[in-house]
């Protein structure tokens, strides 16, 4: 308790108030509070003693015990999270069974992921991945047989004579692909 100068009642010039959160005062008639160390707080208002003060951990945290005076706090480890906000738990809550957390320090059952999703979703990636190389390589093959019809076609384009052995190969190839009428008149005309 300390004495609150700054707003006295008619009854008493100065009262005694409840030291606010993270304050305590361990001696009578002092006219504020002392704070707790750095990285400790109190639990509630009204603290008499620093020993009142405790290390709180905050979400994804949770309080190691040490043989210290001094436990500290330290994340969470993957499959686990811990979702309270100032608190000394010593623990952190495990994900349900088959859920995975893919980092440590996780704050919410939310983090808890499905290990057959989170497979899944990779397998899923891979297939997207080879589908995208698989379409590449066909349009540069694709792009080959273009230049190289293209090249064939320079070398063939003045000399029809010279090529009609390769066209009539080619129509009975075609023939054998596509076998009716219109392959037949083709080869005829040629």
């Amino acid at each position: 308790m300390y004495h609150d100068i700054k707003n006295p009642t008619v009854e008493d010039a100065a009262p005694c108030r409840p030291c606010p959160r993270n304050t305590y005062q361990n001696e009578t008639g002092q006219a504020r509070c002392t704070g707790c160390p750095e990285g400790y707080v109190t639990l509630q208002s009204g603290s008499e003693d620093v020993t009142d003060c405790v290390v709180a951990c905050s979400q994804g945290m949770y309080l190691h015990p040490t043989d210290s005076p001094r436990p500290s706090c330290q994340a969470c480890p993957l499959h686990t999270y811990q979702d309270r906000l100032l608190h000394q738990e010593e623990e952190c809550i495990a994900c349900p069974p088959g859920h995975v957390t893919l980092t440590e320090g996780s704050q919410n059952s939310t983090d808890c992921q499905n290990r057959r999703g989170t497979s899944h979703d990779s397998n899923l990636f891979l297939v997207f991945v080879v589908a995208v190389l698989a379409i590449i390589a066909f349009i540069i093959l694709v792009s080959f047989v273009v230049v190289f019809m293209r090249k064939e076609a320079r070398k063939g384009s003045y000399d029809l004579t010279a090529r009609k052995g390769k066209a009539r190969k080619l129509t009975s190839d075609l023939q054998l692909l596509f076998p009716d009428n219109k392959t037949d008149k083709t080869r005829s005309d040629i």
